[in-house]
């Protein structure tokens, strides 16, 4: 894609600071890091979503994910857990259309804040039964 910031650092077009990479995936450091290490694993094919993936790419990020996690955890960048983060469209928060998993390290104390909403009360949610045979109807 011509105009995809990621795509672009693929191709080799933009600067990155590589943390890996093989034929199908990318992973780099964050430009706008939330924490030491926050690390983005690309597929390298064009794919907006993640929904969009196929199967084999989806085991692909997240085999690397898992791989570049571990590594994280033995570096010396102390960190004691992670966040991993896949937004899905713009309305979740994807500023970039280009599926991209963040793995962001985590410590105590730590000033990382990452949004989250309320939780809906489970007394108000219309019927759970409903939502979920509703979801289910559209599982292959």
């Amino acid at each position: 894609m011509n105009d995809c910031v990621i795509c672009k650092i693929i191709n080799g077009e933009l600067p990155s600071h590589k943390v890996y990479e093989d034929e199908n995936i990318l992973a780099i450091l964050d430009i706008f890091p939330r924490s030491n290490g926050h690390t983005l694993v690309i597929p390298k094919r064009h794919c907006p979503n993640f929904s969009d993936l196929t199967n084999e790419e989806t085991s692909n990020l997240i085999i690397a994910g898992k791989k570049i996690l571990n590594a994280i955890h033995k570096s010396s960048l102390l960190s004691q857990g992670a966040n991993l983060l896949l937004n899905e469209n713009e309305i979740a928060g994807q500023e970039i259309l280009h599926v991209h998993l963040h793995i962001i390290p985590r410590s105590a104390n730590d000033s990382v804040r990452l949004v989250h909403g309320s939780r809906l009360d489970k007394n108000k949610i219309d019927d759970f039964k409903i939502i979920s045979e509703n979801i289910k109807k559209y599982l292959n």
